[in-house]
């Protein structure tokens, strides 16, 4: 078989704009294969294109105006481009029925779009390609030998039958091996790896992560009373409990974590490549929440607890089975002590679990019981001396810790799917007090928002910011999002896309903690900004420090150099303020210009400038 191309032309057949433009800017991220794409927006057009192009790999969209992915399949088949072309089915939902039936249908790899990354997207659609060769040749060698079989069964029957004998043997040999070593590795009821898989799975692990200094994670999963379920239900119902427990945590851990089932009742979870240890906390609660969920069966629901221990590597062991002792050791501590269900080994490790839980949980309750608060930050015009602009800055009230900073828990909600609805109630309660301001007789003002990347990963953002503006009665242009450099170093490619869209709705983008990250250069010359806010470890001191005034100095000039708006952070004297106008910032925000009030202070304070 030929090597892997330099060039692979890939068919996108979605209706979804966004969609298309976010596989596109996937796939520019690569230049080994590079991608040509081509794309349509209807099935008829998608199989017109696929036969006047023929293209290395068809990515179908299931859900289309004029036909679903299935029929397209159907389509291509007649014509005869399935059986040459690689065909990959992409899915909203993921549902396990449509996807087997693509597979059957000639499809040769599926995906759940919500799933796509841009390494992830190039491997399904470069080992796709190279699955559809191997057809190829496969059957270009099975018509070869049908071509010349009637001439060799003629002058070779003997040998022939000799041959065919023996290969069937060797095959059925290779098959009854095949077979016992998948027996010997994986459990018969889930498909799972066995304990014996997972510790050499561990073994071969802990060598990468010592040679690399690497975190590992192992989640060692129990549940409560199953022998309770086993005598209530019997041996088919327990049975298919623990299967439906295995699909739930399979669905809830990433692929490259290696699941197991290491007892009657019991689960192991490896988690690779942790980037800081307390993540195995988080996963380990996201799992408990799917096991915990009731089942059902038998005529009913069947509700169940789950206990979780962890153990960390290197911190709690070295070896696969201290590090399986251990994550079982923690787990039994679960069931005797911890409310939660989870427990770590490590003591220091498990008390900050606990703490985090709470919180987290207290501030789920929180976003409930509108505990939430905005308070908002004047922007100043530094040549003019006027308003130009507001951000808004977000508060908790916690029932018992009191007045809570961003810092003390959006940390905590970055890492769980709780920043994308404080983001919601931040947009909601934003743009809404924005209108209240104007009905009060304020000038229209933009309104700044901060943004995470794990909002903006969500391909709905924009069309969600878009609602909110458009129930408060709020333009697009009266909208600032501001993002940190940090951010927007994780998967670049596809975030400069995001922001692109935003752009193209008529939002602005600001670039915040200007100078603190490693490619300030490189951010501006990626992602589309409209305003840079220099970061206040420059500016605060800027009028009392001669390096950082020359150092705003030559970041002003920069920005000014690319006709970028410029607003400094952190001003707290009137003379920073003087000095920042006399090297040409813009505007200023900080407490020389006014600390971040409450809405009706705001109010106040902006009628008396």
């Amino acid at each position: 078989m030929a090597g892997r191309p330099e060039t692979i032309s890939v068919l996108v057949i979605d209706d979804g704009e966004t969609d298309r433009d976010l596989y596109r800017c996937f796939l520019s991220e690569f230049s080994n294969p590079e991608f040509v794409i081509v794309e349509a927006a209807t099935a008829a057009e998608g199989v017109e294109l696929a036969a006047k192009s023929e293209p290395d790999c068809i990515l179908v969209d299931y859900h289309l105006p004029d036909a679903d992915g299935l029929d397209i399949i159907g389509r291509l088949d007649r014509s005869g481009i399935l059986g040459r072309k690689a065909v990959v089915m992409l899915t909203g939902h993921g549902d396990e029925r449509i996807c087997a039936a693509a597979l059957k249908r000639g499809a040769l790899d599926y995906a759940r779009k919500s799933d796509l990354t841009p390494t992830g997207l190039s491997h399904i659609v470069t080992n796709a390609v190279e699955r559809a060769a191997l057809r190829r040749e496969l059957r270009e060698k099975q018509e070869a030998i049908a071509r010349h079989s009637e001439e060799i069964e003629l002058a070779k029957d003997q040998l022939e039958a000799a041959v065919i004998e023996l290969n069937h043997v060797n095959l059925e040999l290779k098959k009854a091996n095949e077979h016992a070593q998948y027996e010997l590795t994986h459990d018969a009821l889930t498909g799972l790896s066995n304990r014996l898989l997972l510790e050499s799975q561990l073994q071969g692990a802990i060598r990468y992560a010592s040679r690399y200094e690497q975190n590992l994670g192992l989640l060692y999963f129990s549940m409560k009373g199953f022998s309770r379920v086993n005598e209530a239900l019997g041996r088919v119902a327990a049975d298919d409990l623990i299967h439906a427990t295995s699909q739930r945590i399979r669905a809830t851990t990433r692929d490259s974590d290696i699941v197991a089932r290491v007892g009657e009742d019991e689960f192991a979870v490896f988690l690779r490549r942790l980037k800081d240890p307390t993540d195995a906390g988080m996963v380990a609660r996201k799992v408990l929440d799917a096991i915990s969920e009731p089942y059902e069966g038998c005529g009913g629901r069947i509700a169940v607890t789950w206990n979780v221990g962890i153990s960390l590597y290197p911190r709690d062991a070295k070896d696969p089975e201290t590090l399986l002792l251990r994550a079982h050791t923690a787990m039994c501590e679960a069931s005797r002590y911890q409310r939660s269900g989870l427990c770590f080994y490590d003591a220091e490790m498990n008390d900050l679990a606990q703490s985090e839980l709470v919180l987290e949980s207290s501030l789920r309750d929180g976003l409930g019981r509108d505990e939430l608060a905005l308070v908002y930050q004047p922007l100043v015009s530094l040549a003019e001396s006027r308003l130009i602009g507001v951000e808004a800055l977000l508060r908790w009230r916690h029932p018992t810790r009191g007045w809570l900073s961003p810092a003390q828990f959006l940390p905590l909600a970055e890492r769980t799917d709780l920043i994308v609805d404080i983001g919601n109630w931040v947009m909601a309660h934003g743009l809404r007090q924005s209108r209240r301001w104007r009905e009060a007789g304020m000038p229209d003002l933009p309104l700044s928002i901060n943004v995470s990347m794990r909002e903006l990963r969500s391909p709905d953002f924009t069309d969600r910011l878009m609602t909110h503006a458009f129930d408060a009665g709020i333009a697009p242009d009266a909208i600032r999002c501001e993002l940190t450099e940090f951010s927007l170093g994780e998967n670049a490619a596809w975030a400069a896309a995001q922001l692109e869209n935003l752009r193209s709705a008529g939002v602005s983008i600001a670039l915040d903690d200007f100078g603190m990250g490693h490619a300030s250069l490189q951010s501006l010359e990626r992602f589309p900004i409209d305003v840079v806010k220099i970061d206040r470890s420059f500016v605060t001191n800027a009028d009392q420090n001669h390096r950082d005034a020359a150092i705003t100095s030559a970041m002003l000039n920069l920005a000014h150099s690319l006709s970028l708006e410029t607003v400094a952070v952190g001003v707290e004297r009137v003379e920073g303020l003087k000095l920042l106008h006399s090297l040409g910032c813009g505007s200023a925000q900080g407490y020389a210009v006014s600390r971040p009030l409450p809405p009706n202070r705001f109010l106040r304070w902006a009628s008396r400038l």
